[in-house]
């Protein structure tokens, strides 16, 4: 079989459950014909919707070595090419679609990812993505299939990319706390870069395509859809189970700081995500991997919010909320272990960014006004 030249063609081959060569070739060619067709006519627009059901719904027949990679990077293709459109509709496929717990984190993934893309992170996140290396466990490894669907867990592009994020954000305030001998001494067993090397990198100034679009687009149909799902099941559903969970904070998170501070509708966000975050607390001290996700949300949106006075006059409720809550977490999570450490420091940031804008807000409120 020949590679496809047409969308009908690609989506008649990834269709094709009988023919493995006809597939597999559909499936390796999609991301690069999807984003050659959506430079120029209407193809893919026309199309766009159905070819983003058929690869959503894509089960791995054949049992391809890398078709969780090749899907997504299909999806995404599909994503950038229209996101106006295409945003909204993958935000409803994570609540209302009949899809498995792996199929939602796949969209999720798309949607971070897609972002990500359209506010110019494409070859940052590409450094960041090598294929799933085969990994053995210490003693006895699961079956072949199931070995591969839980490496591929643990390395999900959203998963890693947050990592990296983490890190970026916690570098600057680690350097600032061994500088002064101060803060939490979890922030001064780490060793880093150089001051200058983390804020060139954290200053970069890169083109975004996103900003304008990413309300509309990504943000409020995600956070819409929780609370619509919530009100209606309550927290028995799907939505809590905490892979997915933390993969859904992680998502909001990744689009939030991809539309960067500059954004107008930064404000808005800042308040629906917020609430949201504080509405999982009790979900978080249940689950290791939700917790990191809480703390990393919150420490994506303190970080975002670069005008502390307008956060600390607008969201002191919220800033005493979560500043008592992280204390507890501080308090109980033990260290001594690889996790503990980290969710430690995590927990650590989020304070140090908190006293800062409440001890700012003190002094703004007795008229002790401190240039800044």
């Amino acid at each position: 079989p020949k590679a496809p030249v047409y969308i009908r063609d690609l989506m008649a081959g990834l269709n094709d459950s009988e023919n493995y060569d006809r597939h597999s070739l559909a499936l390796k060619s999609a991301a690069a014909l999807i984003r050659r067709k959506s430079s120029f006519g209407k193809e893919v627009s026309d199309h766009a919707l159905e070819l983003a059901s058929i690869l959503v719904g894509l089960g791995d027949t054949f049992d391809m070595e890398d078709f969780l990679e090749l899907r997504l990077q299909a999806l995404i293709a599909v994503l950038v090419s229209n996101p106006e459109q295409m945003a909204p509709w993958f935000a409803r496929q994570v609540f209302d679609g009949d899809y498995s717990l792996s199929q939602r984190t796949t969209v999720l993934s798309v949607l971070g990812l897609g972002a990500r893309e359209l506010a110019g992170y494409k070859d940052e996140d590409e450094d960041l993505n090598p294929k799933i290396a085969a990994t053995s466990f210490p003693s006895k490894q699961l079956p072949e299939r199931l070995h591969r669907m839980y490496t591929a867990e643990r390395n999900a592009p959203v998963a890693r990319i947050a990592s990296n994020l983490e890190r970026s954000m916690i570098q600057p305030m680690a350097l600032d706390a061994a500088d002064k001998m101060s803060g939490p001494n979890i922030l001064k067993v780490r060793t880093f870069s150089s001051r200058m090397e983390v804020e060139k990198k954290r200053k970069k100034i890169i083109p975004n395509a996103l900003a304008k679009i990413v309300a509309e687009g990504f943000f409020f149909p995600l956070t819409g859809r929780w609370w619509q799902n919530l009100q209606a099941y309550g927290v028995e559903n799907v939505h809590f189970q905490p892979f997915l969970l933390s993969t859904y904070l992680k998502t909001l998170s990744l689009v939030l700081h991809a539309a960067g501070s500059g954004t107008i509708s930064l404000p808005q966000m800042t308040a629906e995500f917020w609430e949201l975050i504080l509405s999982v607390r009790t979900n978080a001290l249940a689950d290791v991997s939700v917790l990191e996700a809480v703390l990393f949300a919150t420490l994506t949106l303190l970080d975002m919010n670069e005008d502390k006075r307008r956060l600390a006059e607008e969201h002191s409720k919220q800033l005493i909320e979560t500043q008592e809550w992280v204390e507890l977490v501080f308090d109980r999570v033990g260290g001594g272990d690889e996790e503990g450490e980290r969710i430690r420091m995590l927990a650590a940031s989020v304070l140090m960014k908190t006293r800062e804008v409440v001890d700012k807000y003190q002094r703004l409120l007795i008229g002790d006004l401190v240039d800044y």
